[in-house]
């Protein structure tokens, strides 16, 4: 493989890339956003809180109760992902 002077391989698609990822930094998309990740965590709280309070009072919708439960520790992984890309705190 051939490398550019700097032992950059494409130094053009290097360059469209460092453009747009200045440009994106410039329109702030790599800022976290404090309301997504307050809004993310109310929205947990609240699905399981509604799939505990359906597990107590309503055992035989188990299907419903299985449904609650698998999202809500899916958005959590979900929450966990995010929060290593610097969402929570700067420090990874």
């Amino acid at each position: 493989m051939k490398l550019d002077e700097n032992a950059i391989r494409n130094k053009e698609i290097n360059a469209d890339y460092w453009n747009l990822w200045h440009r994106y930094e410039e329109l702030g998309y790599f800022v976290p956003s404090q309301l997504w990740l307050y809004r993310t965590l109310f929205c947990n709280t609240l699905i399981i809180v509604i799939a505990a309070y359906s597990i107590i009072h309503y055992p035989q919708e188990w299907f419903f109760n299985g449904v609650m439960v698998g999202t809500f520790i899916v958005q959590q992984g979900f929450l966990t992902h995010d929060g290593g890309h610097r969402l929570i705190h700067p420090d990874t």
